[in-house]
């Protein structure tokens, strides 16, 4: 009997993220400063948007010859490293509200 794979380690998922950030660039003036992938003019929203919409990595990849199947995997990777740090702001930021309450002003202040 095989065992099943494990998870992966929190090093290979930072090591993914690191992948993902050096795929997709922020350019002022390029493409509204949204992330693009590895400085061309393709944005992380429009192959998100691709795949969303049901086409698949090989339709994106015919789409955007110049992508590599890295490229889209990368798209991904940044996707869902966004959404995490967005959580954790979210989590933090309720956190700080619940830990230190705002004071209502003092009568006569």
């Amino acid at each position: 009997m095989q065992d099943a794979p494990s998870a992966p380690s929190a090093s290979s998922a930072s090591t993914e993220a690191m992948a993902s950030a050096a795929a997709a660039d922020l350019e002022p003036g390029k493409r509204g400063g949204r992330p693009c992938i590895r400085g061309l003019r393709i944005t992380v929203y429009d192959v998100l948007s691709m795949l969303s919409s049901g086409m698949t990595q090989q339709d994106v990849l015919a789409d955007f010859p110049e992508l590599e199947p890295e490229d889209v995997l990368a798209v991904l990777a940044f996707a869902a490293d966004r959404e995490h740090k967005v959580y954790l702001s979210l989590f933090a930021a309720a956190l700080n509200a619940l830990t230190n309450p705002i004071s209502p002003p003092h009568p006569g202040a």
